[in-house]
């Protein structure tokens, strides 16, 4: 009869942690992908639709002073651009202003879904193959070391100061979410320049705060998963805990480092390629549909 009743209890545990971490790893997943719900807001939407004005009129200045340089070049004899080489790039720009919420929303969702994929994946629960204990081995384990008390105390600390900082970034990256959609519509008149970085690191921010999202949900599991040694022993279980303060660290870090590994890779550069095409296509249906 005890032992049905301590694999009861053991079984009940299990499944109260499990679901416990599986509520927080989606929420915290919902939670960021609500950042989208910014740009919905009418004050962001008309923000928006006025920086596409001012992007379109300081396009305007751009090419007006382009073909007066032009103009002046020619009259002095002097060699002068593709006028080809002009409309392309006036196109590239026009097409990206025009687009700009949609690119935001469109690569935001993708890391969203991303993300909640991510909170999903099996592993970082009690019930995993590297979680197989029981509560009996568990506090033995930290009684042996007499820190049962240091370690609820901790564990609850820690969940708050998790979900805190994870809610706290979530709310930045819907503020920078709003404010890269309003700068892209004048980050894209640098596409008049072919030797301006404006544009591609606008683009590598807003791929930043896309992936951190579901870079962070990651090791947030990973933190989780590292807490299963505590049934192995004190020592271990001591161990799980500094893995797990470690990877909570690094993924307060995760957006500092995205941003690092994106620019030093050329990922942003290509994207910001693709971005053009993209956008290109995108206004090119608009008006066919018209």
């Amino acid at each position: 009869m005890g032992g049905f009743l301590s694999k009861a209890i053991n079984t009940l545990f299990e499944d109260w942690i499990d679901g416990a971490i599986d509520f927080i790893l989606v929420l915290l997943a919902q939670i960021g992908g609500s950042g989208i719900k910014i740009l919905e807001m009418d004050i962001v939407v008309d923000a928006i639709i006025y920086a596409q004005g001012i992007g379109i009129t300081l396009l305007s200045v751009v090419v007006a002073k382009e073909m007066l340089f032009r103009y002046i070049l020619q009259e002095s004899g002097d060699e002068v651009a593709d006028p080809a080489k002009i409309l392309i790039r006036v196109v590239k720009s026009v097409a990206v202003i025009m687009s700009v919420p949609w690119i935001v929303t469109t690569i935001y969702k993708f890391g969203t879904t991303l993300a909640v994929d991510v909170a999903k994946l099996e592993g970082g629960g009690f019930g995993s193959p590297a979680g197989k204990g029981s509560l009996k081995d568990m506090l033995k384990a930290f009684s042996a070391l007499q820190y049962l008390p240091l370690f609820i105390l901790v564990m609850v600390i820690s969940i708050v100061i998790l979900m805190f900082i994870i809610v706290i970034q979530a709310s930045i990256r819907a503020a920078e979410l709003a404010f890269l959609a309003v700068a892209g519509c004048f980050m894209a008149v640098s596409l008049m320049n072919p030797n301006s970085e404006m544009y591609s690191s606008w683009w590598r921010q807003l791929l930043a705060i896309s992936l951190a999202q579901a870079s962070q949900l990651l090791l947030i599991k990973i933190g989780f998963e590292s807490l299963q040694t505590m049934f192995k022993g004190p020592e271990e279980a001591l161990l799980g805990f500094c893995l797990f303060f470690g990877v909570l660290i690094v993924a307060v870090k995760v957006p500092t480092i995205l941003k690092e590994h994106i620019h030093s890779t050329g990922t942003g550069k290509m994207g910001s390629s693709s971005g053009q095409q993209f956008s290109m296509m995108a206004v090119s249906r608009m008006v066919m549909k018209k």
